[in-house]
C-alpha cells in the first residue's frame, strides 16, 4: 500500500495486479501500443502527448514485460502498476502520468529547488500560473508516487501529488 497528500489529506492506494501503465519516453506510444494488443493485452488507453499506455493484464506486470520484450522495447519502458483506492473496482484504475504537481513554500531558495530537482532526477515541465513557485514535474526514472509522498516530508514543500489519469470512457462510434 502506499499514499499521497491531497489537500492535506492521505489518500491510501493499493497497487493492482491487473493493469499497469507502460511509461515510454523515446519510443513511440503506438509502438508500444501495438506491441501489447499483438501479444493478445487488452490497451485501455494510450497517450502520445504524456507517452503512456495504460494496459489490462490479466497475467500481472510480467505478462506485459514479456510483450515488450518480445518487441525489443523493454530496455526503453518502464512498467509500473497503476493503483486503486480502497473500495475501487479493479477495472477504474489511478493510472500515474509520471507528472507531479507540487507546489514549493514561497520563500524556498532556487538551489534548494534545484538541490531537490536533482535529488529526485525530475524535469520541470511547466510553471503552474497562478500558483507562485508551483510547478509540473517529470520523473522519468522513477515511481511518480512514491516520489510525491517523499516529496512532502521536505520542509520546502507542502504540496506534492502525483498525477492519474483516473477514468477510462469506451465508445463504439455509428456507422
Amino acid at each position: 500500500m502506499t499514499h499521497f497528500v491531497r489537500d492535506g489529506e492521505k489518500v491510501e492506494l493499493v497497487p493492482s495486479t491487473l493493469t499497469f501503465t507502460v511509461h515510454a519516453e523515446d519510443v513511440p506510444v503506438s509502438a508500444v501500443a501495438q506491441a501489447l494488443t499483438a501479444d493478445k493485452l487488452k490497451v485501455l488507453v494510450s497517450r502520445a502527448p504524456l507517452g503512456i499506455v495504460v494496459v489490462e493484464s490479466p497475467g500481472g506486470s510480467g505478462a506485459v514485460t514479456r510483450a515488450l520484450e518480445g518487441a525489443g522495447l523493454s530496455a526503453r519502458t518502464k512498467v509500473t502498476p497503476s493503483f486503486l483506492q480502497a473500495g475501487d473496482n479493479e477495472l477504474d484504475p489511478w493510472s500515474p502520468t509520471g507528472r507531479i504537481v507540487v507546489r514549493f513554500q514561497e520563500d524556498a531558495e532556487p538551489a534548494a529547488i534545484s538541490a531537490i530537482l536533482a535529488r529526485y532526477d525530475l524535469r520541470i515541465l511547466s510553471d503552474l500560473e497562478d500558483i507562485p513557485k508551483g510547478y509540473i514535474l517529470f520523473a522519468p526514472n522513477s515511481d511518480p508516487v512514491e516520489i510525491a509522498r517523499a516529496l512532502v516530508e521536505d520542509e520546502h514543500l507542502p504540496d506534492a501529488e502525483p498525477e492519474f489519469i483516473r477514468r477510462f470512457v469506451t465508445y463504439q462510434q455509428a456507422s
